[in-house]
């Protein structure tokens, strides 16, 4: 009688053997921050179905939907909006918080953001579990689910056609299953599909939410201050750094990395939740509020991009995540002889990838030296090159009012 073996292969997030046809395309830097878009490196398919999406949402997530992430896209995409075309044109929502003070909503929590032109969009949704605490609108797994997703209220702060289109095409595509009202405008169409409808403050679906939107009308017009609570959790990122540590390990020298002490402390470190045990293992690395932001490592930054970096110096190999405004976040990757003495000289430079998620663009290798030779105008690398034609002079931007 014949036995047929299922074909298995090894998980390095989880270090266990899993059928083969259990395992899915992970990107390593997520997608949502450019990952799509970089080179074959940062993508692997030696990560279970099942890591992959609990990566996703407790520790990618985690990081993307941040207060401090939330942050850095907002400040830094901007500079690629299309004055020619608003309705192409999306740019991340600037989270400010839970607002203090106005009536009750039972079950459910309002948040309020920022887009163009200082204009106030309420998102209210579900209330949520502690598991959710730090993270921007909440439980990323309902908000893909329409009756989880809430409802999202506009109220416009600018007569400029632009920066309207511009606000309500960034709330679809922020908010995608959630229904869209203006609280001060008409409805809204395009190509035959209406995607932000005019508040019927008399309806008694919006009663509840039409109380909150009238009480921070009456303070704005009272010239009162709005006082908010962000949702800020301090260790967002650790979870993040290692398993980026521990795939880019595993990238450079197999999937066997995974299971050399180096790999093993890097997932160990990945997959503990608990921060004060996490905190015990001794992570050595920088995190994004123990970074600096000098001009210098504004000068390294690139517009709107993360720079992804891995180093290998006398002290071990190392990886560096740089953000758009300037904050260099650090984990070790290894300093074992038997990797760090097999990796060309490449890696001893500096090698760099940079994600520009406004443009859809992903750049590199690109060695260090040359990125900052581009940056100082004394030699010219193409691919930089090419991003900076996109980037928009602020003064040709069309007026609020």
């Amino acid at each position: 009688m014949a036995v047929h073996m299922t074909k298995q292969k090894y998980c390095i997030y989880c270090s266990e053997d899993k059928p083969i046809d259990s395992f899915s395309r992970e990107h390593i830097w997520p997608d949502s921050l450019g990952g799509d878009y970089l080179d074959s490196f940062w993508q692997t398919d030696s990560v279970c179905r099942t890591c992959n999406s609990t990566a996703g949402v407790f520790v990618d997530a985690k990081f993307i939907k941040s207060f401090f992430v939330a942050s850095e896209r907002w400040n830094g995409e901007y500079i690629y909006i299309d004055p020619n075309s608003p309705s192409s044109t999306s740019v991340p929502l600037a989270y400010i918080g839970h607002p203090l003070g106005g009536p009750k909503i039972e079950g459910e929590v309002p948040e309020l953001y920022l887009g163009p032109c200082g204009t106030q969009i309420l998102h209210v949704r579900p209330k949520y579990d502690e598991t959710w605490f730090g993270y921007v609108s909440g439980d990323p797994r309902k908000q893909s689910k329409q009756k989880w997703a809430g409802k999202v209220y506009i109220t416009l702060n600018t007569t400029n056609p632009f920066w309207a289109e511009t606000t309500f095409e960034s709330a679809r595509r922020r908010f995608k299953k959630s229904d869209i009202f203006i609280t001060n405008g008409i409805t809204q169409t395009a190509n035959g599909k209406t995607y932000a409808y005019a508040l019927d403050r008399e309806a008694v679906e919006h009663s509840s939410h039409t109380s909150y939107i009238e009480w921070m009308e009456n303070e704005s017009l009272r010239g009162e201050s709005f006082h908010f609570q962000p949702e800020i959790s301090l260790n967002f990122e650790i979870r993040f750094l290692a398993k980026l540590a521990l795939a880019v390990g595993c990238q450079l020298f197999d999937d066997g990395f995974g299971l050399s002490d180096s790999g093993v402390f890097l997932r160990k470190c990945f997959r503990e939740a608990n921060y004060e045990k996490q905190k015990s293992y001794g992570l050595k690395g920088t995190g994004y509020l123990g970074a600096k932001s000098t001009d210098f490592d504004k000068f390294l930054a690139w517009p709107g991009g993360w720079k992804l970096m891995v180093i290998n110096s006398a002290a071990g190999l190392a990886l560096s995540v740089r953000t758009p405004n300037g904050k260099c976040m650090t984990i070790p990757i290894t300093n074992e002889k038997k990797y760090t003495q097999t990796l060309d000289k490449s890696y001893e430079n500096g090698l760099i990838w940079i994600a520009i998620p406004a443009l859809k663009l992903g750049i590199g290798p690109i060695e260090l030296a040359d990125y900052i030779a581009h940056k100082q105008g004394h030699l010219v690398q193409e691919a930089l090159a090419e991003a900076e034609k996109y980037i928009v002079d602020e003064s040709s931007f069309p007026p609020c009012a």
